[in-house]
């Protein structure tokens, strides 16, 4: 998490969203130093501190009324395989937000808001977040209208929220993700999908089971079959990438099986949740 948080710093000061919740003045409270980079500056410099180290440090101050990061995590039963890759993205989000002195607060939903981390601040509370993440077991159905509805209901506060889901519903919970973002929110989407869902290679004589509800189905595996849910897959997440864009909210589909480093440094910034 070190590693990639330099990398993101090294290709220019961000955070997600970089929502300038991070002001630099006499009029706010003191967060804590950071090494200087060109560009930054002279005035917040700590002379006290080059004094001390002979470096150059810079003094950051955090707004009294400052926005939080949001990371809502899909922890429903059709998750589980793709659950240590959504933890990974979280703490590297939650890493990043934290190291840039945003606040962040976390949530795992499945058919309702399952369990919820109050905001943190500063980078030593990763720690927290960890914990957090790795304390959820994948579980039940989803219901993300609900869910986003009953943590909006219980915790919504304008900022920025982050979805990590697949999305594997119906309505896709675009119900919900109208919700935040009539709330004013900053809203970014997520969209998990393992090889197996995206490229299945299944062939024969099979029965397919829900891994939600239990429900089973005996089905013959054949190479159309599989090519009518491929497309029924795409025009599925075509869906809410078209959603996303008609209300203005960022969208990334991303498989597990992707380098976590490329998906921050490069594709969550093209998706503009980190800048």
């Amino acid at each position: 998490l070190q590693m990639l948080s330099r990398r993101v710093q090294s290709r220019g000061p961000a955070s997600p969203g970089d929502r300038q919740t991070r002001s630099k003045g006499r009029s706010v409270e003191f967060a804590e130093h950071r090494e200087y980079r060109p560009g930054d500056d002279l005035r917040h410099l700590d002379w006290n501190a080059f004094g001390r180290l002979e470096r150059l440090y810079l003094k950051l101050f955090v707004e009294e009324r400052e926005q939080t990061l949001t990371l809502l995590v899909d922890g429903s039963a059709s998750m589980q395989p793709k659950t240590l890759f959504s933890r990974r993205l979280a703490a590297s989000l939650a890493y990043v937000a934290l190291s840039s002195y945003d606040r962040v607060a976390l949530g795992w939903i499945g058919d309702r808001l399952y369990d919820y981390q109050p905001p943190l601040r500063g980078r030593s509370r990763i720690t927290n977040a960890l914990r957090f993440l790795a304390g959820h077991e994948c579980r039940g159905e989803t219901d993300l209208d609900a869910a986003l509805t009953d943590y909006s209901r219980r915790h919504g506060r304008p900022g920025m929220v982050v979805v990590l889901s697949d999305f594997f519903q119906e309505s896709a919970g675009l119900e919900g993700l109208k919700r935040l973002r009539f709330e004013k929110n900053e809203l970014h989407v997520v969209q998990i999908l393992s090889p197996e869902e995206s490229e299945p290679e299944l062939s024969g004589d099979l029965k397919l089971i829900d891994v939600e509800t239990g429900a089973g189905r005996e089905l013959t595996m054949t190479r159309r079959l599989i090519e009518n849910y491929q497309q029924a897959l795409e025009e599925h997440c075509q869906r809410i990438s078209a959603w996303c864009r008609r209300y203005g909210c960022g969208y990334v589909r991303s498989r597990t099986d992707v380098e976590l480093e490329n998906l921050v440094l490069s594709t969550l910034r093209q998706s503009g949740m980190l800048r």
